[in-house]
């Protein structure tokens, strides 16, 4: 919206936790579903490849559904986060699933066993390119879904060809996955009685626009937490400084537009405040100003903190 158009009244539904009796499961959903039901454990021995290796031979149908079956609980939720997240680094995947071991060291341990025991299998494939460099060990290794697990998430079908993506590409997923680990920290440290995180694409709100066009509204991450008997509502947006400042206000006059469509709040009694993480001061200064000077976004309805600055936020709440 150009400044010279006439100002339009502002009507703020600002965000407000709402009263609500809710039990918290640990369990993401969206990761859950990519699987079926099934809760066998795996009991097979199998040997560790280097880190480059891949799978030992082509898996047919019937092996496929067998290699699905021996899948422990853990095996499935290493591979729908990396599924759901694209892009993990072994310490990430540590950080999501290996976080409950007697020490940082045991859980470092066997994450990297059933890493390498799901590259065996085809399921997972490291990228060529690493975190850290070669020094820092396997802790360096990038890990996106190989072919066989390609092809078990999507039912037996032909496997999706895998590819290296781009740095900022990367980065971008790397920075998502790790704003989503800080998110469960407050749940797993008790500050946060309970957290939910839905990750892209399911976070995603397709509305119609002022003009009656049919538009997405693409937020990183949704986030639902809950304090005492409240429940508070959050739109992520994580920029890495790649974007400008614009471009980071377009999308902010996005969110205005959603909001003034009334979905969420008939649906949830509020709209989510929208927090902007940035990576640093003067960014977060310029986006605030612009959206101050601008006609489109409602001010109040954004907030902006630096990467270590959301968990504590999310614990205040949004009130």
């Amino acid at each position: 919206m150009s400044p010279d158009n006439e100002q339009q009244p502002r009507q703020p539904e600002l965000p407000v936790a709402l009263p609500v009796a809710w039990s918290s499961d640990p369990v993401n959903p969206q990761v859950n579903r990519l699987f079926d039901s099934s809760t066998e454990t795996n009991r097979t021995s199998f040997s560790t490849p280097s880190p480059a290796a891949g799978p030992r031979r082509q898996v047919g149908r019937r092996q496929l559904h067998r290699l699905q079956a021996s899948l422990s609980d853990r095996d499935r939720e290493v591979i729908n986060l990396i599924a759901v997240h694209r892009y993990l680094t072994t310490r990430q995947v540590e950080a999501f699933c290996f976080h409950d071991h007697a020490s940082p060291v045991s859980g470092a341990r066997s994450a990297r066993r059933v890493l390498r025991r799901l590259q065996e299998q085809g399921l997972l494939k490291p990228l060529e390119r690493r975190v850290g460099g070669i020094r820092a060990g396997s802790a360096s290794y990038v890990w996106q879904l190989g072919s066989v697990g390609h092809r078990l998430l999507r039912a037996g079908s032909n496997a999706k060809r895998t590819h290296e993506p781009s740095p900022r590409f990367l980065a971008h997923c790397l920075a998502v996955a790790d704003t989503h680990i800080s998110l469960l920290a407050t749940e797993r440290s008790g500050d946060v009685r309970s957290v939910f995180v839905e990750c892209e694409p399911e976070c995603w709100r397709p509305f119609t626009g002022p003009s009656g066009e049919r538009r997405v509204l693409q937020p990183d991450l949704f986030l639902i937490t809950k304090q005492d008997s409240y429940l508070d509502r959050w739109f992520i947006e994580v920029d890495l400084g790649t974007e400008s400042i614009n471009t980071l206000l377009r999308k902010c006059a996005q969110y205005e537009d959603y909001r003034r469509t009334g979905v969420e709040q008939s649906s949830a009694g509020a709209f989510p405040l929208v927090v902007w993480q940035l990576p640093t001061q003067e960014r977060i200064s310029r986006l605030a100003d612009a959206i101050a000077r601008s006609t489109t976004p409602l001010p109040e309805l954004f907030r902006f903190v630096l990467p270590d600055g959301l968990a504590p936020l999310v614990i205040r709440g949004a009130a």
